[in-house]
C-alpha cells in the first residue's frame, strides 16, 4: 500500500446496531415468560429484534426494518406486518412488549403505557461498549440471552481479525445534507477499529455534525462511505 492508500468507494452502509438501553431492567427470562408478541417501532430495535428473537415472537416491525436500503435484516422481515409507529397500529398487534427509540412520539408511548403495555425505550449509542450492552439487553428481553452473548462474541472475534495496516486510509462517512460523525461517536470508533482514520474527526467535528461539500473536497478523503 502506498502512502496515499487505495482509492476506496463504498456505495452503501447499512444501519449499524446501535442504541443504549434507557430504563431497561435486565433479569433472567424463562421460556415460559418470554414475550410472544413483540412490536418494534424503531429501525435500530427492528434490527436487533429480527436478529435475536424467534420469528414467531415478532408481531410487527417498522416499515424501515423491511427496507433493504437501510436495514441489515430486511430479508428476515419477510411477510411480517409493518408499522409506522402509530399507537393504533401497535394496539392492533396486541403486543406484550414494545421496543421503541428514545425519540419515539411521547404521546404514543404514554398511551401504550397507560393501557398497561410494556414499552422499553432505547437511545443512540456512541461506543462499541454501549452497543454490546444493548445487544445483551435486547437478547435478555426476548428471552434469548445466549444469542446476545453469541452476537457480542462474534462481533469481538471479527474485530480482532481486522489487520492493523501500517498506513490507515482516511475515510469519511457522509450522509444526506452533509451529515457525518466525528470523535466520540460509534462511527468514529468503528472506523478506527477497522483500520481507517476519520476525516470528520480531523476536521474537528465531535459527535454528529455537518460538513459542507466544499470542505469534503478540501479534506480529500481517500474513502467515501455513503
Amino acid at each position: 500500500m502506498g502512502t496515499s492508500g487505495p482509492k476506496y468507494r463504498l456505495t452503501k452502509v447499512a444501519v449499524l446496531w446501535s442504541a443504549l438501553v434507557f430504563g431497561v431492567s435486565i433479569g433472567e427470562t424463562s421460556a415460559e415468560s418470554r414475550p410472544s408478541r413483540i412490536v418494534s417501532i424503531n429501525l435500530c430495535t427492528d434490527q436487533l429484534l429480527l436478529a435475536l428473537a424467534d420469528p414467531d415472537q415478532i408481531a410487527s416491525v417498522s416499515f424501515l426494518g423491511a427496507d433493504p436500503d437501510v436495514s441489515n435484516f430486511a430479508d428476515a422481515a419477510g411477510e411480517l406486518p409493518l408499522n409506522r409507529g402509530r399507537a393504533e397500529e401497535v394496539l392492533a398487534a396486541q403486543p406484550d412488549l414494545v421496543l421503541a427509540g428514545a425519540a419515539a412520539a411521547r404521546n404514543t408511548v404514554a398511551l401504550l403505557r397507560r393501557l398497561g403495555i410494556r414499552v422499553e425505550l432505547f437511545g443512540l449509542v456512541d461506543s462499541l461498549d454501549e452497543a454490546r450492552r444493548q445487544i445483551l439487553a435486547v437478547a435478555d428481553l426476548t428471552g434469548h440471552p445466549e444469542r446476545g452473548a453469541a452476537a457480542v462474541s462474534a462481533l469481538d472475534r471479527r474485530l480482532s481479525e481486522v489487520p492493523n495496516p501500517q498506513v490507515r486510509p482516511r475515510a469519511l462517512v457522509y450522509g444526506g445534507r452533509g451529515f457525518t460523525h466525528g470523535r466520540n461517536s460509534l462511527i468514529d470508533e468503528l472506523l478506527q477499529a477497522t483500520g481507517f482514520r476519520n476525516v470528520a474527526t480531523e476536521a474537528g467535528i465531535a459527535g454528529f455534525g455537518m460538513m459542507p461539500l466544499e470542505q469534503v473536497v478540501s479534506m480529500r478523503p481517500e474513502a467515501m462511505i455513503l
